[in-house]
């Protein structure tokens, strides 16, 4: 569109407003799809819902086999793409996660609670919640891979829902410290057909 402004304009109002402030702080319309939403004590009563459901669902699959788990923690950060068909930019992570692992260390049940932002705009990112299941591809050596995938809620002001997918490997040491390396994308589905990317390459440390 060459030359023409588009006025925002207050649903059922014939009179012009000014963008809300989400939007002004993300310009690409695929990025802002996720936060530009009515706010208000109606749209954050159902993000905490959604969240408190993704929570209750964590602790009742891990209640569940807790005699029989190994507790780990861990704490990564890392860089990647938004990788939205109408504006691809670098975004970073920082995300700190728990999760019960079974006495055989194959099979992992956690969650994890982050922050994703572009590089261009770090206060105009979102939280994001993961639950996740594990699958480790467990060895005689200390360099352990593993796949996961699960459920992604992002949010804001409003929420969203997504799934991911990843894999990585991690390296331990006798003490139960260890290094994580991993990959990761975060897919949210906008519409038939349309989808967009969150890729980030994280490290951090694990411990149990």
């Amino acid at each position: 569109v060459h030359g023409r402004l588009q006025v925002w304009r207050q649903p059922g109002s014939t009179n012009p407003g000014t963008l809300p402030q989400a939007s002004r702080s993300c310009a690409s319309p695929a990025w802002s799809d996720l936060i530009r939403q009515p706010s208000g004590k109606e749209t954050a009563m159902r993000v905490v819902q959604r969240a408190a459901l993704v929570l209750v669902i964590c602790v009742s699959l891990s209640g569940a086999a807790a005699a029989q788990t190994v507790v780990s923690g861990y704490l990564v950060a890392g860089v990647g793409q938004d990788r939205s068909p109408a504006d691809p930019n670098a975004t970073v992570h920082v995300a700190v996660g728990a999760e019960w692992r079974a006495a055989n260390g194959r099979l992992g049940v956690g969650s994890e609670i982050g922050y994703l932002a572009r590089t261009r705009d770090l206060s105009g990112g979102f939280g994001v919640l993961s639950p996740n299941a594990t699958l480790y591809f467990k060895n005689a050596s200390r360099l352990v891979p593993f796949a996961t995938a699960g459920y992604s809620l992002l949010f804001r002001e409003a929420a969203s829902n997504a799934f991911n997918v990843g894999a990585g490997v991690e390296y331990w040491t006798p003490r139960g410290i260890g290094l994580r390396l991993e990959v990761r994308n975060h897919i949210q589905s906008r519409s038939p057909g349309a989808r967009n990317h969150y890729w980030v390459a994280r490290a951090g440390v694990t411990s149990r």
